[in-house]
């Protein structure tokens, strides 16, 4: 095997993360709950003012 090809093959190799704690898993929920909410409420911000431009025609 040749150098180039074992670095490639070594490059690939994806390492797995260890688990989280309770801590982190709480603090993990918390932020993509923020994160969908602004979601949520962006969308639907959108949707507003989709339907006032509609109305308006």
């Amino acid at each position: 095997m040749r150098l180039w090809e074992l670095l490639l093959d070594t490059m690939a190799t994806i390492k797995p993360k260890p688990p989280m704690t309770p801590a982190q898993s709480r603090r993990e929920a918390g932020k993509r709950a923020k994160i969908n909410q602004r979601i949520r409420d962006t969308q639907a911000g959108c949707a507003k003012k989709v339907a006032d431009l509609r109305s308006k025609m």
